[in-house]
């Protein structure tokens, strides 16, 4: 896809950034109605330019600022979802996640240690069942 979107007639020169945007979209329709209310909301620039960077990605062109535009990316995400970006992680829940973590590989290790005692005995022989 990047070859078809820089292959132009004009050799050795950069390949031209043409973003077009349909306005009647509902995404267009409702930033635009939040920027009417809240022009100076930090939370519509980074969907604003989630929106130019998706639309770079996706004509082959790439991010000029990944770190950038993983931040701004985790900042929206943590909005969408009513989480603080900036809210700090509880060590305790990290804690608890490892101590489920290794909860789960001792259950597993006495599965499989349970699974190796049953392969090991012997079987009992099928007795024949006598006809009426």
């Amino acid at each position: 896809m990047k070859g078809a979107t820089l292959s132009s007639g004009n050799r050795g020169m950069g390949a031209s950034k043409t973003l077009e945007i349909n306005p009647r979209h509902p995404i267009m329709l409702s930033l635009k109605a939040k920027v009417a209310d809240d022009g100076d909301n930090d939370s519509l620039k980074d969907m604003a330019n989630l929106l130019l960077d998706a639309a770079l990605l996706q004509s082959g062109f790439s991010v000029d600022d990944i770190d950038t535009f993983a931040t701004r990316s985790f900042r929206t995400i943590s909005t969408g979802l009513g989480i603080d970006p900036n809210a700090a992680v509880d060590e305790e829940v990290l804690d608890a996640v490892e101590e489920d973590k290794d909860e789960e590989e001792e259950d597993k290790e006495e599965e499989e240690a349970e699974n190796k005692g049953e392969d090991e005995k012997p079987k009992e022989e099928e007795k024949p069942k006598e006809e009426l």
